[in-house]
Formats: structure tokens, C-alpha cells, sequence
């Protein structure tokens, strides 16, 4: 079963199940494109990226920052060539101040039973990432977003076009 998690002023909790798996939601819902279905770490449009990122991997420091971890040094559990170059691109363009944001997938890795789930209702916008003294480089939460009710607040939806940032901006405007 796959689940989507809201989180609440007492933690988190499940609210139903998703409909679609997460490439299909940023496929179909967001509009976005994938490079390559089975390989892709990330989603595109015209100048928005949105990385699949794990919740698990997802901390609060004790200055009140929120930081979810987007790379891993060597050793790698899994080695992913593709994605992995592709997320590091990304992870610079995030740097250089381009327009992205996160849905956080739930588990722990491809092995795990909950991996299918995800957050469809609240993406995280990124604003830039830094390293820890182990080499792990965590992107840093500008604020989570709300996606609104697509087919009456966005005409774009609806369309075959591409998604832009501004775009976004709109439809997850809380």
C-alpha cells in the first residue's frame, strides 16, 4: 500500500493513500518531465527542478534549520551513475540560485516496503545546500509549500506545456 504522511503539531500521521506513484504525480500532475523514468533521481521544466528526496534523511538542527540530505560520499550503498551525475548537476544549479524544490519519498531506500509512499501535498522549497565534516551535503529547507486544488487554481494544468517556476510558485503558494 502506498500512503502519503501529513505532518501535525504532534508529529506525523497517515492520511490516505496515493494515487499515482511519484514519477507519475510529477509526470501528470506537476507536468514536469523526467529524464529517464527508471533512472531519475529528479523531474524538470523549463527552469524548476524538483528532487525525489528521502524524509528519513530529513533533520531539524538545533537552531530551528530544516535540512534533508541530497548526497552521500563513498562509499555508496548503491551505485547509480546516471542519477547520481544528474543529481549532482542539480545540486550546483540549486546553488547557483536556481528554482528548486523536494517532495520527500517515505522508507529508507529502494528495499524498503514504505519507499513507495510520498508527500504529494506538501513540497519543499530549496534555497541552497552545505556540507557536513563527514562530506554529506544537505539542501536547507526555505519553507514548505502547499499544492492547491490543480484543476481550478492553475490553467496551465490542464495543458500540454511545460512547467515553469513561477508556475510552482503559484500552485504551491500556501
Amino acid at each position: 500500500m502506498r500512503f502519503i504522511r501529513m505532518l501535525t503539531e504532534g508529529g506525523s500521521r497517515m492520511v490516505g493513500k496515493n494515487r499515482q506513484t511519484i514519477n507519475e504525480f510529477l509526470l501528470y500532475t506537476l507536468k514536469l518531465e523526467l529524464t529517464n523514468r527508471t533512472r531519475s533521481w529528479d523531474a524538470y521544466g523549463e527552469d524548476v527542478v524538483v528532487l525525489k528526496l528521502w524524509e528519513k534523511q530529513r533533520e531539524t538542527l538545533l537552531d530551528g534549520t530544516d535540512r534533508i540530505e541530497v548526497w552521500t560520499p563513498r562509499p555508496w550503498r548503491k551505485f547509480a551513475k546516471v542519477a547520481r551525475n544528474e543529481r549532482r548537476h542539480n545540486i550546483d544549479r540549486l546553488n547557483a540560485g536556481g528554482a528548486t524544490y523536494a517532495v520527500l519519498r517515505r522508507g529508507n531506500g529502494f528495499g524498503d516496503r514504505e519507499a513507495w509512499g510520498y508527500e504529494s501535498d506538501r513540497p519543499y522549497k530549496l534555497n541552497r545546500t552545505v556540507v557536513d565534516q563527514d562530506g554529506h551535503e544537505y539542501a536547507i529547507e526555505d519553507r514548505s509549500v502547499c499544492v492547491a486544488t490543480l484543476s481550478t487554481d492553475c490553467a496551465w494544468c490542464c495543458s500540454n506545456t511545460s512547467v515553469f517556476a513561477t508556475h510552482l510558485e503559484s500552485l504551491f503558494e500556501s
